[in-house]
């Protein structure tokens, strides 16, 4: 907990600022944080349901569940435009292989998270939750891109349709 307050409270008090005095921002901040309620009700949730049976292993399971759901809201948008990206250029994105070392970054971070239960070492747990947190959100980025290449958006037609009923309804009104 003590590395997330850190890196939290290296950016957000001046987001909140920058936020407070502008409305544009304020909106932005204020539209990225509803998911971000969500998945914290869903960690809440997932905590509730192991904590009876072990409080630290539902603190980790909680974490595992905040960080794949935010890789999945936050990063996977930008993992797939980026995949669409490289492979408009020619480039070939091997999946299989990057979700291969994301599972195997996890199992490790998993394996330290351990070690330092067992050596009661604070260090060590710090790196191997903040590495724990960092490879669910890579494998939820990785996920929900994968799952955003089975949903069919719009087509251009569709998109051109819309801005000409926009055109016309702000001419007749």
């Amino acid at each position: 907990m003590l590395v997330f307050n850190t890196w939290y409270y290296s950016w957000a008090p001046s987001l909140s600022y920058s936020a407070a005095t502008n409305p544009w921002i304020y909106r932005a901040v204020q539209l990225g944080v509803y998911p971000l309620i969500g998945v914290l009700y869903a960690s809440y949730y997932s905590y509730s349901a192991i904590a009876p049976i072990n409080a630290e292993a539902g603190a980790i399971f909680a974490g595992i569940v905040a960080a794949s759901l935010m890789g999945v809201v936050y990063l996977a948008p930008i993992a797939y435009l980026a995949t669409k990206l490289i492979r408009r250029h020619g480039k070939w994105l091997i999946s299989k292989q990057i979700a291969f070392s994301s599972i195997t970054w996890f199992a490790a971070s998993l394996v330290l998270c351990v070690t330092a239960y067992a050596t009661s070492s604070g260090q060590l747990l710090a790196v191997g939750t903040s590495s724990m947190a960092l490879s669910m959100l890579a494998l939820g980025s990785q996920l929900g891109a994968r799952a955003l290449t089975f949903v069919q958006l719009p087509s251009a037609n569709l998109a051109n349709s819309v801005l000409a009923f926009r055109r016309l309804s702000k001419a007749h009104f």
